[in-house]
């Protein structure tokens, strides 16, 4: 039972985030740097919670929306919230 709370809390915090952050995340999957909306310290915690992946290519390291962030900000959009 408590496995499962923790599950729904993550998740919850996970949405929440995402609203939050939901205008800049939209412009980062437009194809705007995450530098450009957020410091250090935001991105290095939007990786950590799997809103955000880093993408390497021959240009270097880009953060973008992870598939999960992608549905979810879809569902949103969707819903007008």
């Amino acid at each position: 039972m408590l496995e499962a709370n923790i599950s729904n809390l993550e998740k919850q915090s996970i949405l929440n985030l995402i609203l939050f952050y939901k205008e800049e995340l939209l412009k980062i999957d437009k194809g705007e740097k995450a530098t450009d909306h957020f410091n250090e310290r935001q991105r290095r915690s939007l990786v950590k919670q799997g809103i955000l992946t880093r993408c390497y290519g021959q240009g270097g390291c880009r953060l973008k929306l992870t598939d999960q962030t992608k549905q979810i900000i879809q569902s949103i959009v969707a819903n007008n919230m």
